[in-house]
């Protein structure tokens, strides 16, 4: 494989890179707000190392028009002959502009799709480059189309549209472009080649003629980035003097192509001159490895008196020559009349001569055979590598620069469009919490106003929890001590019976302190493990000389019960005992104990005397208090000859039983 062409295949298997990296970037709306700012500022950063977006102004060349047609999909190409067979590995499409009231300046006739085809010199095949299809918005894109191909050789390039996009102007189709530029590394080798149509020349307009196409001259005036500006060489000459400048390459090198900056006229607006101040009607070019150009040889004469034929930048190739020094001379001047008197100028903003598309004149020495009368002028910004704008960049990366430009302006919107509509949101959600805040507070306060109701409600029912308790476990043995102390008193006169009521008296009073230990227990839900073993030990100590039965059905589901529930039944069962000792004057009782899926049932008969005095109107305030603290029911009925029947049903529920 020619080591040309490895390298030409390695230079474009980096220039997709770019291309790679930005169809694998992710979807901007997936980004974080942060992450969004620090792109933006990453763009406009690099947007200010870019080449600007500036137009010339005045008269000239406008490009290529094909002819009219009605029908987008009627082809239309144009096909530009290398002369030289060339290893091309890029092609730049700079479009036609226009500008209208609406979208101010926008391509216009650049093709909706179109292929991109090369010649083999050898074969004489036809190679398909690219296809390419334009989105709505790149057809209005007025940056330069800078595509990429894969490394080949050709002998000519043809564009061959596959549809035409719409001219809203009068309705119709058309191919339109601007600039045609193909690359071999960094040389355009179609600049000023021959150039071939379906729109034969001369049947279009004057400055829309084929060749055009392939002119050099683009709508773009040079902007480069930020640097310091240049102020060209320009002076006063008379029309039978003849100017020549030369450049002095330092060493001998083969040079390819000439660009010849224009004085700049964008300082006034409009323009003071109909074209180029200073650039010569016509010039010619030669070079030479002697200083005194003995061994001279022409590389160029061009001729600039139409106006289609000079523009801000004058780039022509050469006669490919090695050479040392370069002269560009002054053939006919340009000349102008003020006053009635004929006057003419003479100079350039900066000449740059290329070899393979490097500029070898940058920061070289200048000589002339003239002098400069304004002292602010000098020799030496003719090869400065400025002008009046800031750096001037070679064809390529001038190129490659605007069309980058072009792609982050276009995401620097997106994401400028995406940050409003979140800093939108941000500010709404900001209202919506300055709203809430006073909610919130509003809230808080219920809520701790609610806590202090239910503690106090808790505090209320401990007490009330525990005075239950003092009354049902203690208020038997406080009576039992009262009781056995007025019968002490009555057998002071029989120590041996004494003796016996004082032992018993001392047994309650243990009992009692017992009692007082259990009442706390019971407090914290501790209790016995077997419900039914506490509940028969009561029964036994309780009902003395009170023939009584104790019948339990479901004691293993008795056993779930919650702590809590055990106590409250224990006590509302103890409580209803100690009645019956005390006021039913009973002699049998029946205890029964069930437990089924319908809930809890305990039902207490007796043979007494039945309910009276206080209790008349129903059960005693301790067992109302029980069994509301059970959440339970109960039914009491009450006789005189028949005796008392207390029935506490506690309905079912999970929180009565332990979780499993």
């Amino acid at each position: 494989m020619p080591p040309l062409y490895s390298q030409l295949l390695f230079l474009f298997a980096l220039s997709l890179l770019p291309f790679t990296q930005a169809s694998a970037s992710v979807n901007l709306e997936t980004l974080t707000t942060d992450e969004l700012e620090q792109r933006a500022a990453s763009i406009r950063i690099e947007l200010g190392n870019l080449a600007q977006f500036r137009f010339r102004s005045g008269v000239g060349a406008t490009g290529f028009r094909s002819l009219r047609v009605t029908n987008p999909k009627q082809q239309q190409w144009l096909q530009v002959e290398l002369q030289e067979p060339a290893m091309i590995d890029k092609i730049v499409i700079v479009p036609s502009i226009t500008r209208n009231k609406l979208n101010g300046f926008h391509a216009t006739g650049f093709p909706k799709a179109y292929r991109l085809f090369a010649v083999s010199p050898e074969s004489g095949n036809e190679i398909l480059l690219a296809t390419i299809e334009e989105s709505d918005h790149e057809l209005t894109s007025i940056a330069p189309r800078v595509i990429s191909v894969p490394p080949t050789m050709a002998s000519w390039v043809r564009l061959e549209t596959i549809e035409l996009s719409h001219h809203t102007f009068d309705d119709a189709y058309y191919l339109e472009l601007s600039e045609f530029m193909v690359f071999s590394g960094h040389e355009n080798v179609a600049l000023r080649k021959p150039v071939s149509s379906l729109t034969p020349e001369m049947s279009t307009a004057p400055h829309r003629q084929p060749r055009f196409a392939v002119d050099g001259d683009l709508p773009y005036l040079m902007d480069g980035a930020k640097s310091e500006s240049s102020i060209a060489m320009i002076t006063p000459t008379s029309s039978d003097q003849v100017n020549t400048i030369t450049i002095d390459l330092e060493s001998s090198c083969t040079v390819d192509s000439i660009r010849l900056h224009s004085v700049e006229l964008s300082d006034t607006v409009p323009q003071g001159f109909a074209k180029n101040l200073g650039t010569p009607e016509k010039i010619q070019v030669e070079g030479a490895d002697k200083e005194d150009f003995s061994d001279a040889t022409l590389l160029l004469v061009d001729d600039y008196s139409s106006i289609h034929e000079c523009g801000p930048i004058i780039h022509r190739a050469l006669n490919k020559t090695q050479c040392r020094y370069i002269k560009v001379t002054e053939l006919e001047p340009n000349a102008y009349e003020t006053h009635g008197t004929q006057k003419a100028m003479f100079g350039f903003a900066e000449i740059e001569i290329f070899a393979d598309g490097v500029n070898v004149a940058k920061h070289k020495p200048v000589s002339a055979n003239f002098e400069i009368r304004n002292p602010i002028r000098s020799f030496t910004t003719l090869t400065d590598g400025l002008n009046y704008y800031g750096n001037i960049l070679p064809p390529l990366e001038w190129m490659q620069q605007l069309a980058r430009r072009e792609q982050l302006e276009t995401e620097l919107v997106t994401i400028e469009s995406l940050l409003k509509a979140r800093y939108a949101g941000q500010k709404r959600n900001l209202a919506l919490i300055a709203w809430l805040l006073p909610v919130a507070a509003f809230c808080i306060i219920i809520a701790f106003l609610l806590y202090r109701i239910t503690h106090q409600r808790q505090i209320a029912h401990i007490r009330e929890r525990f005075a239950a308790d003092l009354h049902d476990e203690l208020g038997a043995n406080i009576h039992a001590i009262g009781l056995l102390g007025d019968l002490a008193k009555n057998m002071l006169n029989d120590p041996e019976q004494l003796s016996e009521t004082v032992d018993e008296i001392r047994a309650t009073t243990e009992r009692t302190g017992q009692s007082i230990r259990h009442c706390t227990d019971m407090q914290q839900g501790i209790l016995s493990a077997h419900l039914v073993n506490d509940m028969r030990r009561v029964a036994k100590s309780i009902l003395i000389g009170i023939d009584y039965t104790f019948e339990v059905d479901g004691e293993d589901a008795l056993e779930l019960l919650a702590a809590r529930r055990r106590v409250d039944l224990y006590l509302f069962f103890k409580e209803s005992l100690v009645n019956i000792s005390r006021h039913a004057d009973a002699t049998r009782c029946e205890i029964k104990l069930e437990s089924t899926n319908k809930g809890i049932q305990l039902s207490i008969k007796d043979n007494g005397c039945g309910l009276s005095g206080s209790f008349s109107d129903g059960l005693p305030k301790s067992l109302k208090r029980r069994a509301r603290l059970l959440k339970a029911t109960v039914t009491v009925k009450s006789d005189s000859a028949t005796g008392t029947h207390i029935l506490l049903q506690v309905r079912p529920s999970i929180s009565i039983f332990n979780r499993t």
